[in-house]
Parts: C-alpha cells; structure tokens; sequence
C-alpha cells in the first residue's frame, strides 16, 4: 500500500514539473537569432527573427510567409486559428516589409519553420 501511494505522488510530481517546464519554455524571453544560425537544436524553442518578407501566399485560411536575412531564409507559418490572436493584422504583412517575428521553431516535411505568437513591422 506504502509503495503505490509512494508511486502516485512521484507520478503527480512529475506531471505538475513537465506541464511547469512547458509553461515556462513558453512564457521565457526568446533568444534573438539570426535565420542562418538556427538548426535543428532550436526545434521546440521560442526565438525571435527578423528579417524582410520575400514571399507571401495564402492558402485556406492559413498565412505561409519566406523571411529572408541577409544570408538565409526560413518559412513563417501562421495557422488559420493564430491570426485571430495576432496584435498586428498579418493580412496587412507584403512583400518587402521588414519584420520581426516571435515564435517556436518547428520542422515541417524537413524544413525549419517559425510558427509565431507575435509579428511586428519594424
């Protein structure tokens, strides 16, 4: 009886320390970088990238953007469900504009891509 009650509390423990550590991934400072510096030990984590927009589609209510610095370039992806939460209107975003995007660097069909919480025009 003493081992499963030992058991349900490090099993509670660990859950409150998981969802804890996402929370604070989440809600902690991003690091600014440059397009060309990030790799794959960035997937997961919040960064902020600016850079000039060289492409802009629209696809199903979904908002795909090519950022582009002075040596690479990555996609910007902004889901249907995440444009209504933007402070800034990104139907508004064109080309040439230059941006600063916050968000998680995620991987998609081999590809580094920023899907933001916060975009704004320099």
């Amino acid at each position: 009886m003493k081992d499963e009650s030992l058991y349900k509390v490090s099993l509670v423990a660990s859950m409150v320390g998981l969802v804890l550590l996402f929370l604070f991934s989440y809600i902690s400072d991003p690091e600014t970088k440059e397009i060309s510096d990030m790799g794959r030990d960035d997937i997961g984590s919040n960064v902020e990238v600016s850079g000039t927009v060289v492409d802009v589609n629209r696809h199903d209510g979904h908002l795909f953007i090519d950022l582009e610095d002075r040596e690479s370039t990555i996609d910007v992806v902004l889901f249907r469900d995440n444009i209504q939460n933007m402070e800034l209107d990104p139907e508004t975003i064109e080309k040439g504009d230059d941006i600063t995007v916050t968000g998680e660097v995620d991987m998609y069909e081999r590809e580094l891509q920023v899907v933001p919480h916060k975009l704004k025009v320099n």
